[in-house]
Parts: structure tokens; sequence; C-alpha cells
């Protein structure tokens, strides 16, 4: 009796939505770590992969929202490492 308890309670669906809460999570740490890109990216990407996964499987909304906050990530470490080049690439260009 207690078994069939703990297989109610840890059947499939709650796994999924515990998958998606960790989709979300990277997604999060994706984007406060977004001024260390060797961490933000790879966390971004990954996150992407496995909420697309998931989207495909139940269309979970927290999935969704995990690929949005993921791309966003991924764009905000884009943004702040492009200015940065652009800014020690104007100042070179006035020296020279």
């Amino acid at each position: 009796m207690e078994n069939e308890k703990m297989a109610k309670k840890f059947n499939i669906k709650n796994l999924a939505n515990v998958n998606s809460v960790i989709v979300l999570i990277m997604s999060i740490f994706s984007i406060i770590s977004v001024s260390f890109w060797y961490i933000s990216i790879p966390l971004a990407v990954f996150a992407i992969i496995l909420a697309t996964i998931r989207i495909k499987e139940d269309g979970n909304f927290i999935s969704k929202v995990s690929m949005v906050l993921s791309i966003i990530g991924i764009v905000f470490c884009a943004m702040i490492y492009i200015t940065a080049f652009l800014i020690l690439f104007s100042e070179y260009v006035m020296l020279v």
C-alpha cells in the first residue's frame, strides 16, 4: 500500500514539471551570469535545447518562459561583449 502511494506521488507528470522548473532555473542563472560568457552561453543553450524538448512533449508554460529567458540571456551577453569590443576598437582607431 505504501509503495502505491509512492508510485502515485512520483509519477511521470511530476517529473516533467520538475524538469521544467530545472530548465527555468538554468535560464535565470544564464541571465544572472551574463557578464561571464563562458557560464551564461552554455547554460542558455542547454536550457533552450531542454525547453524545446519539453515544449514538444507537452507545451508546458514554464518551458516556454524558460526558452524566452534563455534567448534574452544570450542576447544580453552578446550585447555586452559586442559593445565592449566596439568601445575598445574605437579607442584603438583614435590612437592610430
